[in-house]
């Protein structure tokens, strides 16, 4: 990995990274932690790299948030898609829901196109419960209060950090007005717009369990968690810095949010996204 300084090395640097070297969706996010970035940062902007923004993004970013009134919020949400080169999906709003379980054990969430544009703009952002690993945006204070944990895969690290951030006393918010559009991959796209980490690594199914033991471990449910995973040769019960906060309980977070990871149920306001903001 090299860095090169720009224009302005205060406030900007750039880090290039040879992309078969391991895992850069965690890897990338791991490297905002407080070892490498001991300074205080404002906000905390994480964003994947196939994206699209509106005009005056930062503005209206900045402006978003405010509107939430809370100095604990925190943006995250599925953003609408676009289609190469820049047809991008402006009819909805979207929020976010539990959309179910897996064969892991491991809580999925769905984006869902709850407000139709320009008929029905929310005036506030909407209270939620769960986190989007390819949009967030919220206080600096994320990045040394609840610093991402590196050895997080792909599966289960937008449930782990949505559990690890509301227990720290941060509280989740859809952005009430459109922001940001993603290149949503499908079967149908083409090869050299499909590279994965786990299509260069023959051994990523090892990152994977140990990725999943954790998870399962933050969020108290190993014991329930299928047995492949249970076996994982990890060892993950001192979660140090990286485990759930202490502002709120687990136990709350997973009455706010309408599901319960041990006995794999989700409730329907869970599902539809509606949650019962007098809990806050």
């Amino acid at each position: 990995m090299t860095t090169r300084p720009t224009r302005d090395p205060a406030r900007i640097r750039i880090m290039h990274t040879w992309r078969f070297s391991g895992s850069m969706q965690w890897k990338a996010a791991g490297l905002a932690g407080p070892v490498d970035r001991p300074r205080a940062f404002t906000f905390l902007l994480q964003i994947d790299s196939h994206m699209r923004a509106v005009e005056h993004w930062d503005d209206l970013l900045l402006k978003t948030l405010k509107e939430c009134s809370d100095k604990h919020a925190v943006l995250s949400v599925y953003p609408n898609s676009f289609q190469q080169p820049c047809l991008q999906q402006t009819s909805t709003l979207p929020v976010m829901g539990a959309a179910g379980f897996d064969a892991n054990g491991i809580l999925k969430l769905q984006g869902i196109s709850r407000f139709r544009l320009p008929e029905e703009p929310p005036e506030r952002p909407i209270p939620g419960a769960f986190i989007a690993g390819g949009f967030m945006f919220g206080p600096g204070s994320i990045v040394n209060e609840v610093p991402y944990v590196p050895e997080l895969y792909f599966y289960g690290k937008e449930v782990s950090i949505s559990a690890r951030l509301w227990t720290s006393g941060f509280n989740i918010y859809a952005p009430n007005r459109l922001l940001l559009f993603h290149f949503y991959k499908s079967e149908s796209t083409a090869a050299e717009h499909s590279a994965n980490h786990w299509k260069d690594h023959s051994d990523w199914h090892q990152y994977n369990l140990r990725s999943l033991k954790r998870a399962h471990t933050l969020l108290g449910n190993l014991d329930h968690a299928p047995a492949s995973i249970r076996c994982c040769n990890d060892h993950p019960s001192k979660l140090n810095s990286y485990g759930l906060g202490t502002k709120r309980s687990l136990n709350m977070y997973q009455q706010w949010a309408g599901v319960h990871f041990a006995k794999a149920e989700i409730s329907q306001e869970a599902r539809n996204a509606e949650f019962n903001t007098s809990q806050l």
